[in-house]
């Protein structure tokens, strides 16, 4: 895609903080949201960090199929996150590209996927917690968040 061959994630280094620039999914099936469930025991979207020379949206329909084996056509930008965090003792300074699809397909799924319904939502970790909310709150506009 655009010409590019690079496989590096858009994840820098900049003196004493770490940029990252990666996308979100929102996908929404017949029994619910999905999520991915990671050791510390909270949820979060499938996604994962663009790539060099890769859209976000190229990087959203990726992040689907390297994580779930699905192919998504029709998706779309719902939210931009800029967030700022401390990870392993480091400051962070991540901006997400939130987007939003369907699938009405059975779904296989790997072990730590779960498919949570909307009324489940406020029962479970969701990170960031952020994203509740934009799952919850579907609108025609694009929503930006500032999360300091």
């Amino acid at each position: 895609g655009c010409g590019f061959n690079n496989t590096m994630d858009l994840s820098i280094q900049l003196d004493k903080i770490k940029l990252n620039i990666r996308v979100a999914v929102i996908l929404e099936t017949k029994l619910g949201y999905l999520f991915e469930k990671n050791h510390d025991g909270y949820y979060f979207t499938i996604g994962g960090r663009i790539k060099a020379g890769e859209t976000s949206i190229m990087a959203a329909k990726r992040e689907i199929f390297e994580e779930i084996g699905l192919n998504i056509e029709d998706i779309s930008l719902v939210s931009v996150i800029e967030n700022f965090f401390t990870s392993q003792n480091s400051p962070v300074h991540e901006i997400c590209f939130v987007y939003r699809c369907q699938s009405i397909r059975e779904l296989v799924l790997p072990s730590n996927f779960y498919q949570i319904t909307r009324d489940l939502l406020n029962t479970v970790d969701i990170r960031p917690e952020i994203m509740r909310k934009i799952i919850s709150e579907p609108s025609d506009k694009i929503s930006h968040h500032i999360i300091l």
